[in-house]
C-alpha cells in the first residue's frame, strides 16, 4: 500500500516538475530554454519511476 502512495506521490511531482520545465522552455526560450529541457526530463523520469512503483503497488 506505501508503494501505490509513493508511486501517486511520484507521478503528481513528475508532472509538476514537466510542467514547470514546459512552461520556462516557452517562456525564455533564449536564456532558460536548457534549464527547462532539464526539468522537463527530470519530470519525465520521475513521472515513469511513479508510475513503476504505482503499478508495484497495485500488484502487491
Amino acid at each position: 500500500m506505501n508503494t501505490q502512495i509513493y508511486g501517486f506521490v511520484g507521478i503528481a511531482l513528475g508532472l509538476l516538475v514537466s510542467v514547470i520545465g514546459v512552461s520556462m522552455v516557452f517562456a525564455h526560450p533564449s536564456e532558460q530554454g536548457v534549464f527547462g529541457l532539464i526539468l522537463l526530463l527530470s519530470g519525465a523520469l520521475v513521472f515513469g519511476s511513479g508510475l513503476i512503483a504505482a503499478a508495484i503497488g497495485a500488484r502487491k
